[in-house]
């Protein structure tokens, strides 16, 4: 049985009419539970989070650029991963590997090039990190997890860019949109020896709608460019979703 308190406080302050800036303290609590395998406990208790943010939010050019920004820094207590691992158990358990630290900042901008081109970019930098040297078995004498590793899943960089562009073609409203999506090579795994790198991707999708008196259709096209990519390696080489087109509509009647 496990109870908190979590608190938010937000101050923010109009530099401009079109210029805001805001800083927040907000805390985060997930309750603890229990493992169905005493692998690593029978049960696994709650993390907590503290979390410091300073950001910006903008528009210039007569609101046909916006700017939003942060910076942040977050610090994890006890915090909880979830992982499979057959030495211990062959279901999924949780376990508390102790603190970890997140820091970095957001950048995102949409550009209203001309009334019909939209462009947008958002980039991501996030540095999370184990803080302490972790044991999954209290009679292990060499650690599974060590201080200063990174946590898996969590890659440094990703970005996304994005084109939209709206047309009419035979008296009907259309818009074509491509994206192109970066992530950051990562790891899988938060166990040092049995973790694998899985490296970095970028992913080509694009879509075109075309709408009319009731309906609307769209052709999507996702990964044109076919990337192989890795979703996970645990337990095997598991590829993302090659080149798929698709089609989805609406009518109205």
């Amino acid at each position: 049985e496990y109870d908190d308190d979590t608190w938010k406080f937000n101050l923010a302050y109009d530099v401009t009419d079109d210029v805001m800036m805001y800083a927040t303290y907000a805390e985060g609590y997930r309750p603890g539970g229990a493992n169905r395998s005493v692998g690593v406990g029978e049960t696994y208790d709650p993390d907590f989070l503290d979390s410091y943010e300073l950001g910006m939010k903008s528009t210039w050019l007569d609101g046909r650029l916006r700017v939003n920004g942060a910076i942040y820094y977050m610090e994890w207590d006890d915090i909880q991963i979830g992982f499979f691992n057959p030495d211990i158990s062959l279901l999924g358990l949780v376990d508390n590997v102790g603190e970890a630290e997140s820091q970095g900042f957001e950048l995102d901008t949409t550009w209203l090039a001309t009334e019909r081109l939209e462009l947008t970019l958002a980039y991501a930098y996030n540095d999370a990190e184990l803080k302490d040297d972790y044991f999954a078995r209290a009679t292990n004498t060499e650690p599974d997890a060590v201080d200063g590793q990174d946590l898996p899943f969590t890659p440094d960089n990703k970005y996304t860019a994005t084109a939209r562009y709206t047309f009419e073609a035979f008296g009907m409203q259309s818009a074509f949109l491509v994206n192109y999506a970066y992530t950051d090579e990562m790891y899988n795994d938060i166990f040092i020896d049995d973790r694998e790198k899985m490296d970095d991707y970028g992913l080509l999708n694009a879509n075109l709608r075309v709408e009319g008196d009731g309906w609307h259709a769209t052709l999507f096209g996702e990964n044109l460019t076919d990337e192989l990519y890795i979703t996970d390696r645990e337990d095997g080489l598991k590829p993302g979703q090659g080149r798929t087109f698709w089609v989805g509509g609406k009518y109205k009647y």
